[in-house]
């Protein structure tokens, strides 16, 4: 008679120190590889971004080649053809929102806001149009008065910047007067000055950069009036506000470039070149990058 062992196998489970110690190293894991990841998609962001502004700049060109001049105070909607989107062109009957090549992926506000319509719901756009320095769309400030060509651009299609980023529903200080055509140096000069204030997010579309079919400077245009990232404060009560200033009239504006991916801005020149520009740029040379005709000397740009 043959006996066959019969080996019993008993599971053993984890021990409260072997979890804690397999929790642990997830932790550690999952603290290592995070910033990474967000790195990634930080960079992910910004290339996209600078990927958005190049078609941009492209289609600014094929516009220009078709009409012979730049879109005069420049608007989103007469390139929309050149960049395949042209059902856009209708309003829609409820929402009236950019295509996604206007907005910058890293663009937090997505929501459309009611405009003066109650039907109509509308968005801005994260890419602006150089409109001058601090005097708004004269010939001299701007490649986007109306009357000029590419071969008119004396500084050359590489020196003059064409559209820059911005951040969606910034506070605006409207309607400010004892302005002058020279331009402000410093950021503070608007502290507590009278004028409009739409500060609040309940101020809806009356903020900056909310209605993408827009001319007006201070929704579809930015300044060179200070560096890119520039802050620009106000205070009410103790809430201090980084702010865009527009004169009586649209006719002097410091509507500031800012990014959501650093202490820079993405822009992108007449010759459909892209690039980020420091705020640590020098306040001349990133006012003569606006001037088409300026012919301005230029040090390298950091």
């Amino acid at each position: 008679m043959h006996y066959r062992a019969c080996v019993s196998l008993t599971r053993r489970g984890l021990s409260l120190v072997e979890l804690l110690v397999v929790i642990a190293i997830i932790g550690l894991l999952m603290a290592v590889l995070l910033p990474a990841v967000q790195s990634a998609r930080a960079s992910a962001n910004n290339s996209a971004c600078l990927n958005n502004l190049r078609q941009i700049g492209l289609a600014l060109q094929h516009y220009e080649s078709a009409y012979e001049k730049y879109p005069r105070g420049g608007q989103h909607a007469d390139l929309l053809p050149y960049l395949e989107q042209s059902q856009r062109l209708g309003r829609g009957q409820q929402v009236d929102t950019p295509p996604p090549v206007l907005l910058c992926p890293a663009e937090n506000r997505r929501d459309p806001i009611q405009g003066s319509n109650t039907q109509i719901y509308t968005l801005g756009s994260n890419y602006a149009f150089s409109r001058g320095r601090w005097v708004v769309d004269t010939h001299d400030e701007t490649p986007f008065s109306g009357r000029y060509r590419a071969d008119q651009v004396k500084d050359g299609l590489t020196n003059t910047l064409a559209l820059a980023e911005v951040k969606l529903s910034t506070p605006l200080l409207a309607q400010y007067t004892g302005l002058t055509r020279r331009p402000p140096t410093d950021s503070a000069t608007f502290q507590n000055a009278a004028g409009t204030r739409y500060f609040l997010s309940s101020d809806g579309v009356n903020r900056s950069h909310t209605r993408w079919r827009d001319q007006a400077v201070e929704q579809v245009g930015f300044t060179t009036t200070f560096p890119p990232g520039t802050a620009v404060t106000y205070s009410v009560d103790d809430n201090v506000f980084d702010i865009n200033v527009v004169g009586i009239n649209g006719m002097f504006a410091a509507i500031t470039a800012r990014s959501h991916h650093g202490p820079w801005a993405n822009v992108v020149f007449l010759d459909a070149r892209v690039r980020p520009i420091s705020g640590a740029i020098r306040a001349a040379e990133w006012q003569a990058l606006s001037t088409p005709s300026g012919q301005e000397a230029m040090d390298s740009l950091p």
